[in-house]
């Protein structure tokens, strides 16, 4: 019996931690996604400007034999420098990629936390709320942080400036969709 009495005052102190801190879970989620997103854009702009848009590697790079062998033999037809730098291009979009999918997966798990807490309206309204203020916040400040590094690079060099930009753009796309998250919000608490 114990041990039932010690399972529920644990749920109920989670539920307790939880509730009132929903909104970092989606932002969680929904930054995964950007960075998927950033991954997809990526993607496109390695296939338009090639893979020194994205990755930062000098083709002058000094490989071992084996390590020149390994990625010869999985981008047949380059150079031992060529190859590592598609190499890690194709390593950029992967891991973001792959982080939109694990994105998508925690929003998914926020949903079905969000319905299982069953929220009252002044909660949904407070978590919706705060979620949009830290949304616009953190992906204003990541849009002006990763724009700012782009221009630095494309003024020391040319190499992999093209993926802050994209990386910047797609924060900003996400500022401005959730400030017009916000506004409509905040719109329709004035008309009510």
């Amino acid at each position: 019996m114990t041990r039932y009495a010690a399972r529920f005052a644990l749920a109920l102190h989670l539920t307790e931690l939880l509730r009132p801190n929903l909104f970092l879970a989606r932002m969680f989620a929904v930054g995964l996604i950007a960075i998927g997103v950033s991954g997809a854009v990526c993607q496109v702009v390695g296939w338009r400007m090639g893979d020194s848009a994205l990755a930062a590697d000098q083709e002058s790079a000094y490989l071992s034999y084996d390590r020149c062998y390994y990625l010869r033999d999985l981008y047949p037809g380059k150079t031992c420098a060529a190859a590592e730098l598609a190499h890690h291009a194709d390593e950029i979009v992967e891991v973001r990629v792959l982080a939109g999918v694990v994105g998508l997966l925690a929003l998914g798990g926020y949903v079905l936390l969000r319905r299982r807490l069953r929220l009252d309206s002044e909660e949904r309204r407070s978590e919706a709320r705060r979620y949009a203020l830290l949304a616009v916040t953190a992906f204003s400040l990541a849009a002006a942080l990763l724009l700012l590094i782009g221009i630095g690079m494309t003024l020391g060099s040319d190499y992999a400036a093209a993926r802050w930009f994209t990386d910047g753009g797609v924060a900003a796309i996400f500022a401005l969709l959730h400030i017009g998250l916000l506004r409509r919000r905040s719109l329709r608490r004035e008309s009510a």
